[in-house]
């Protein structure tokens, strides 16, 4: 079995501005950062799915959208201490991709999760005891693909990707 999402993956250029934006914050010791090759923000998370699946579930999740721009700007502390970072304004590509893989999922018979979404890139978890930093430089990043993910349980390196998908062009 294979615990799998959906994703959006950040290049290594926006990971690395992350990583540049919030490494001045004052970090709590008890804070376990996320490694800069984990930053993610989960669209779906799926869970754990037979392996035998895998190629199937692959072939099946391509959908069709336009590209767009995510801004992420407002850290946030959620319950049990992780530290995120947020879109304030969340755009209307994102709702949309975030519904169409919905929708792939649940062709594929896959659970598709109830809660509300909230687009977020988790920094670090064990964070209780961290001020929340008031302000945060603007991350703009140019979403053209997503992914499916595997989670490791390696501490060192959490998630891997399984496969990619780029923006299709729609009425060609």
């Amino acid at each position: 079995m294979k615990r799998i999402f959906l994703t959006l993956w950040p290049s290594r250029e926006i990971a690395t501005h992350i990583d540049t934006c919030v490494r001045p914050w004052v970090w709590s010791p008890s804070c376990r950062r996320y490694a800069l090759e984990d930053l993610h923000l989960t669209m779906h998370f799926i869970g754990p799915v037979a392996e035998e699946r895998l190629q199937d579930i692959c072939e099946h999740l391509a959908v069709q959208f336009e590209p767009f721009t995510l801004t992420l700007d407002t850290p946030r502390q959620w319950s049990g201490g992780l530290m995120v970072l947020c879109p304030a304004i969340v755009p209307n590509g994102l709702v949309r991709l975030h519904t169409m893989l919905g929708h792939a999922l649940e062709r594929l018979s896959l659970p598709v999760s109830q809660r509300e979404f909230s687009p977020h890139i988790t920094l670090a978890r064990s964070c209780k005891d961290m001020e929340v930093p008031t302000t945060c430089a603007s991350i703009n990043w140019s979403v053209s693909s997503y992914a499916l993910a595997v989670s490791t349980g390696d501490a060192d390196r959490r998630y891997e990707l399984i496969s990619r998908y780029p923006a299709l062009k729609t009425g060609a």
